[in-house]
């Protein structure tokens, strides 16, 4: 399946099953909390992408899929 990934198509199996998207989803959390970590740090471009809310805006989005996860499950 290809996945849009920073603006460009990726080939690239994304999981069908309830545990592949668990894991992709603690896969991106993480990736979110690096990314705070390095703007923490004064890391660019993740302390802009702080300041401009892009990292919030991103958890808030992974959050509304959790809670409607019952809808794709």
């Amino acid at each position: 399946m290809l996945v849009r990934a920073h603006g460009r198509r990726v080939d690239r199996d994304v999981p069908v099953d309830l545990t592949g998207r668990i894991r992709l989803g603690l896969d991106q959390a993480e990736g979110i909390d690096a990314g705070r970590h390095l703007a923490e740090q004064g890391c660019e471009p993740q302390a802009g992408w702080v300041a401009k809310g892009h990292l919030a805006e991103f958890r808030a989005r992974m959050a509304r899929g959790w809670e409607d996860r019952h809808l794709i499950a």
